[in-house]
């Protein structure tokens, strides 16, 4: 599905009148959200709670609001899980699996974060209405954390909201 998605993606970009291409993304959602594909499957899913604090404080979309944490949230959390970043990288993203499986982990986050700018999503919570790192934390305190391969503190959260703010990852 995420290839899938990955490859739609550009061609809708590229051609918003691609209506196969349009058809397979909103498929893609669809088998997504159905919780078949996760069956059985250790997951991971705290950005998304962190993504829905930050659309209730702004009008961003839940798409864009997790392409503007994803990065700083999987930067952080990647270490709790390597061997299922490492699997992202090369399975999703066609990362070479050369090097430790730290550093192909860290190449599929980096493809990710290309894929993100070459599609004009949200890289930062700056680009969705965020003012300030007041506010990072305010919005930050709300996060019901927990459930993912590592329990995120407070603090992380806001350091996760503060590194999107600041672009710095």
């Amino acid at each position: 599905l995420m290839k899938c998605v990955i490859e739609n993606t550009y061609k809708a970009n590229a051609n918003p009148e691609d209506y196969d291409a349009r058809g397979n993304l909103m498929w893609c959602a669809s088998l997504a959200l159905n919780r078949v594909c996760g069956l059985s499957k250790e997951g991971d899913w705290q950005v998304h709670a962190l993504e829905h604090q930050l659309s209730a404080y702004t009008d961003a979309t839940h798409g864009m609001g997790l392409s503007a944490l994803s990065i700083p949230y999987y930067k952080l959390i990647y270490k709790y899980n390597i061997p299922k970043f490492k699997r992202f990288a090369i399975n999703v993203f066609g990362v070479d699996p050369v090097g430790s499986d730290e550093e192909i982990a860290l190449k599929g986050i980096d493809a990710l974060k290309k894929y993100i700018l070459d599609n004009e999503m949200a890289i930062s919570i700056k680009e969705l209405g965020i003012t300030s790192e007041e506010e990072c934390a305010m919005i930050a305190k709300t996060v019901e954390r927990g459930g993912g391969y590592h329990d995120l503190t407070e603090k992380e959260a806001i350091d996760i909201y503060l590194s999107s703010y600041h672009l710095d990852y």
